[in-house]
């Protein structure tokens, strides 16, 4: 049969190669699929301590000092020229609303930080009406991200609340400040 004796000089010639082949384009796809699937159970499980503290508004803050934690993932959105390609890989909706996430509220946290000397209050509510919009987008992305992106179970992974839980919670803080003034 076109010069082959028998089974292994088709497997050796053909079958193993052309295997080996297909493989060698298949893993950098599959590593990546990880990466990004971690990423997204990374932003998730992260996600759940973005609740504001305290959740309601206090007089003697801004609605930025509201956050109290820092997040591995806006680090890598804070630093896109260090992580372009894996940025690149991720749903341009997706990228492009996190970045925005988390430049918004650097901006806002920045007049936080210069205690509003030269901005108004209008431009703090503002910038929080704008991260809200974001958030918002970002919980949307995340609570109806395809089920099957994960092969592990979790309970963070099969979260559904994001946008219920987390980003109603941050517009009605932004709404309290916003009714009462900075």
């Amino acid at each position: 049969m076109w010069g082959f004796d028998n089974l292994k000089d088709i497997l050796d010639v053909l079958i193993i190669p052309t295997a080996i082949f297909g493989l060698s384009f298949l893993l950098p796809y599959l590593f990546e699929r990880n990466k990004r699937v971690n990423f997204i159970n990374l932003i998730k499980r992260e996600f759940h301590e973005i609740e504001p503290e305290p959740k309601h508004r206090d007089a003697s803050k801004q609605w930025t000092q509201h956050l109290k934690k820092r997040f591995i993932h806006a680090e890598i959105f804070k630093n896109p020229s260090e992580n372009r390609d894996f940025i690149l890989s991720l749903n341009p909706d997706f990228a492009y609303d996190m970045s925005q996430l988390w430049t918004t509220y650097e901006k806002a946290h920045k007049i936080t930080l210069n205690h509003g000397e030269n901005e108004t209050i209008q431009t703090q509510i503002e910038y929080g009406k704008k991260w809200c919009h974001y958030l918002q987008r970002v919980c949307y992305f995340l609570d109806h991200k395809v089920a099957g992106q994960s092969t592990k179970k979790s309970k963070l992974a099969a979260s559904k609340d994001f946008y219920k839980i987390y980003y109603n919670q941050w517009k009605d803080l932004i709404d309290e400040y916003e009714n009462n003034g900075i």
